[in-house]
């Protein structure tokens, strides 16, 4: 079974087995230092996947919590709410934004694609699906980790129309990135009513809980156990500053623990 884990658990546990909407955008490279050429070494699926318990015993005070990832080259493909993680005018210490976070757990290379309104499916001429964005990173040579921070646009469009439903929107991401380690978060919002309410976003969440066994590669980093009612901007979507630092950090610990890199040193 996928792997549910949420990062307050990550924080003292690391779990290793069986895992969007708005305005702005950033997309490009940013090397964190030497890019490792090649798949991303140490990554193997569990040879029996297994459900993993979303709040674990406590941990030993002998036990140390895995400090880096497996992953050395990190694809993140994300909509509004992973843009403003990236944001200087967001989040004005460097230290805080979600590359320096992936670096402060071990990527070395990471690729941001993030567009604010993205989807998995949707897209309009000028602009790109979350699919598409993948298919280019693939065919430019990527090898690595996916971190994919879409859903909360498909749960929304899916509610409006529902002749691409999620389990399929999930599957056709999931076509592209094969075998590669991939980490999907789950999505959350704060509203009541409209196409972007919280039980359009459970649906969604339910759709990746069913749809990613399929793929042993695949956790889900659970931000809806995490995330704070006092996180939300006043549009029930998207993040306050405090919100989108605590996003990227937890964000950052969680692929730290779905793809732990227990080799000695």
């Amino acid at each position: 079974m996928v792997a549910a884990m949420s990062a307050r658990t990550l924080r003292s546990h690391a779990l290793a087995a069986t895992l969007a909407v708005g305005c702005g955008g950033s997309s490009g490279e940013v090397a964190v230092a030497a890019p490792v050429p090649g798949p991303t070494p140490g990554l193997t699926a569990p040879a029996q996947p297994r459900r993993v318990v979303v709040v674990p015993p406590p941990v030993e005070p002998a036990q140390q919590p895995v400090q880096r990832t497996a992953c050395r080259a990190v694809a993140h493909i994300g909509d509004s709410t992973s843009t403003g993680m990236l944001s200087v005018d967001v989040i004005p210490d460097p230290a805080q934004r979600l590359d320096r976070q992936y670096a402060r757990v071990g990527v070395e290379k990471f690729v941001p694609d993030n567009a604010g309104g993205r989807s998995l499916e949707e897209h309009r001429k000028t602009s790109r699906n979350g699919v598409m964005v993948a298919e280019e990173l693939r065919a430019g040579g990527f090898r690595g980790c996916w971190v994919i921070g879409l859903g909360t646009n498909d749960a929304a469009n899916a509610a409006k129309d529902p002749s691409v439903p999620p389990a399929q929107r999930i599957a056709n991401m999931m076509a592209v990135i094969g075998d590669d380690p991939v980490l999907w978060i789950d999505v959350a919002t704060r509203k009541s009513d409209g196409y972007w309410a919280t039980t359009n976003m459970q649906g969604w969440n339910a759709a990746l809980a069913a749809t990613l066994p399929r793929w042993p590669n695949a956790r889900i980093y659970q931000w809806t156990a995490d995330v704070q009612d006092e996180w939300y901007s006043k549009d029930g979507i998207h993040f306050t500053a405090t919100g989108y630092i605590e996003r990227a950090r937890l964000v950052a610990d969680a692929l730290r623990a779905a793809f732990p890199d227990d080799s000695p040193r």
